[in-house]
């Protein structure tokens, strides 16, 4: 298990996890070619090899969402312990414990979220990039759902199965940041899904019910006066419902490039669909010329929004008295007196030091 309080640790599973996540298809290309393979070639290589290719891909994929799940589980267990710590901490007003306690609980936050970004990258493979795609499987639904609190086993269970062969993948759309539509989103059989998974006497009661509504056999007016007594089962078909029809809505959107919005409930039409992902390859290459000049990092900003950054090993771990001084407004190192921190002066916020614990990306 991961020291989660230990960020070199910490920094070493998340960069073998984005490995498998975003680079197992090309690295087996690579590692099974006899020559070297690069530009042309490489993508000759692929299209030569696609099969093969996607399986390897599929296969990273698995790997990197097993350990996500681990990983994910360890840190809300930990939460769970941090938070009955806290309450005893504020009962008896140690204000010491309190402070560190909370440090803790934003460090296991912002790690979670990291674990969770490796899930988002392959769902960003799996709707190949489409940002309009992504819009629709957020809902902006509040709070983050502890793993331990839904159906876990029976999705892992489903899950299992399907991956089982070398050409499906599903992906667990809770263990991502903002996928919020679905418990699987994947291929199966050469097909893209996306669907919920239902356990339980009462669910599959429910199931039954939904489709002779779709069948048209009965009615939801007759089916709410035949559980009348029943308000819990009530309330879990509306839920059912609202799912179902949440799902319909943006599968239609993903196969037709219209439909119904499911947050605005309004009629869209997707005028550019196949917009590419701006992947800011030069900007990156110009800030890993520049870290061959510097010991400490580089850093840049696109379009006076996007804030990225590339940094040595070593810089995490000399970031934070400096930065902490930076913030109190004090003196700061003459290592870190250069245009990077003046920069940093200008997007100053709460969770910065955070943020700039975490490993954007790792020399």
């Amino acid at each position: 298990m991961t020291d989660l309080f230990n960020i070199e640790a910490i920094e070493n599973e998340v960069h073998q996890i984005a490995d498998f996540a975003c680079g197992h298809g090309t690295k087996s290309i690579i590692e099974n070619s006899e020559y070297p393979v690069t530009g042309s070639a490489f993508l000759e290589k692929i299209k030569s090899s696609k099969n093969d290719f996607i399986i390897n891909c599929h296969n990273g994929f698995k790997e990197a969402q097993t350990r996500i799940i681990s990983s994910v589980q360890n840190i809300q267990d930990e939460q769970a312990i941090i938070s009955n710590k806290l309450q005893e901490a504020k009962a008896i007003k140690d204000k010491e414990e309190i402070k560190d306690l909370k440090a803790k609980q934003s460090h296991l936050k912002n790690i979670e979220v990291l674990f969770k970004h490796c899930a988002d990258a392959i769902l960003w493979q799996l709707i190949n990039g489409q940002l309009y795609i992504s819009r629709r499987l957020y809902l902006k639904v509040d709070g983050i759902k502890k793993l331990k609190d839904i159906n876990l086993k029976s999705v892992q269970a489903v899950v299992d199965d399907v991956n089982k062969n070398p050409e499906n993948f599903l992906l667990i759309m809770d263990i991502t940041n903002n996928a919020q539509v679905g418990d699987i989103r994947g291929i199966m059989d050469g097909e893209f899904i996306i669907g919920e998974v239902k356990e339980g006497k009462k669910n599959i009661e429910v199931l039954e019910i939904l489709a002779d509504l779709e069948k048209e056999k009965t009615t939801l007016e007759k089916v709410e006066e035949k559980y009348i007594n029943d308000k819990k089962f009530i309330e879990q078909l509306r839920r059912n419902i609202k799912q179902k029809k949440t799902l319909k809505n943006v599968t239609k959107i993903i196969n037709e490039d219209k439909g119904i919005d499911p947050t605005s409930n309004k009629e869209i039409k997707i005028i550019t669909p196949n917009e590419h992902t701006p992947l800011y390859s030069e900007r990156l290459s110009a800030l890993e010329e520049q870290l061959k000049e510097r010991n400490y990092g580089a850093y840049d900003v696109i379009e006076n929004c996007l804030h990225i950054g590339i940094y040595p090993r070593i810089f995490i771990r000399n970031w934070f008295h400096s930065f902490t001084m930076l913030i109190k407004g004090g003196s700061i190192p003459p290592a870190f007196s250069h245009s990077l921190v003046i920069q940093l002066r200008r997007f100053m916020f709460k969770d910065i030091l955070s943020i700039l614990s975490l490993p954007f990306f790792v020399m």
